[in-house]
């Protein structure tokens, strides 16, 4: 039975997983993982704005620092949000990675690493099979679908770019209709390709 794992009744029920690779995460830790955040930072909102405002209104001055961290808390949520969105999508093959400000993509087909620093231009094209487009100065364009493993942390990689809005790129990827989105540009002018 060389490469697949064999069921109950004999049949094959996939590719063998790497000696040493965890398992795939359950369905109940994949949402957790997806909506964690966003659960954590909209009660943390909630707690801090209710007895921030109660503190305000009974005349404390300590209620508006908690006022303020639950303002920040909001933004926080809305982010959060948006990740658990654009992490919903089916799994993709391939895995990203991202160490030393390079990003490293290994997919069944394509792959490719290259360096935050030499990145000139990063689109987003939205749709069912949606993927980021990651553009070099002289070389070709790495593209990660995404749904690939470790595609999460790419957005947060990113926002070291000067300029780059998490939020509009995480808005983007979760658009629903097939349509190209241009994200970053190295010096600014995003509308330029």
């Amino acid at each position: 039975m060389t490469g697949f794992e064999r069921r109950a009744g004999g049949g094959a029920i996939g590719a063998r997983r790497p000696a040493g690779a965890p398992p795939p995460p359950s369905r109940a830790t994949a949402l957790r993982l997806r909506w964690g955040e966003f659960a954590v930072s909209a009660a943390l909102a909630l707690i801090l704005l209710r007895f921030g405002l109660e503190n305000v209104l009974e005349g404390g001055i300590f209620g508006w620092s908690m006022v303020l961290l639950g303002g920040a808390s909001v933004l926080w949520a809305r982010l959060a949000f948006l990740r658990g969105l654009a992490g919903g999508r089916a799994m993709d093959p391939g895995v990203v990675m991202i160490e030393e400000r390079r990003i490293t993509y290994l997919g069944p087909e394509t792959g490719g690493v290259l360096s935050l620093d030499e990145l000139r231009a990063v689109d987003v094209e939205s749709g069912p099979n949606a993927t980021w487009i990651l553009r070099e100065t002289g070389g070709p364009a790495l593209r990660v679908p995404a749904g690939a493993s470790g595609v999460e942390s790419l957005p947060e990689a990113l926002a070291a770019l000067p300029g780059f809005s998490e939020a509009q790129a995480l808005k983007a990827i979760a658009g629903a209709g097939p349509a190209m989105h241009a994200v970053w540009r190295r010096g600014g002018d995003v509308s330029a390709s």
